[in-house]
């Protein structure tokens, strides 16, 4: 599986790509929404992970961006530090 990973915090992007390819899946990380935006031209993912919170975006706003130029078959997960309760719903 091919996973595509939106986090701007180096370490938590390292940490994730780490767990990924250490169950033998390949992965691309990415700091912020444009950089993933701009690779869709050469890559194609299985899974794509966003975080909820971006510098230059939203979880909320890039999950519409894909569903709008990639379409509804790949699956996207968001993940996100916050535990309130209304970003958590």
């Amino acid at each position: 599986m091919y996973l595509g990973i939106v986090e701007d915090d180096p370490d938590q992007l390292d940490l994730l790509t780490l767990w990924a390819e250490s169950s033998q899946h390949k992965a691309r990380g990415f700091a912020n929404a444009q950089a993933f935006m701009s690779s869709l031209g050469q890559d194609r993912f299985d899974l794509i992970l966003i975080d909820w919170m971006l510098p230059d975006s939203t979880g909320l706003e890039l999950v519409r961006w894909i569903r709008e130029h990639i379409g509804w078959e790949t699956p996207v997960m968001v993940f996100t530090s916050c535990d309130d309760e209304s970003t958590v719903v």
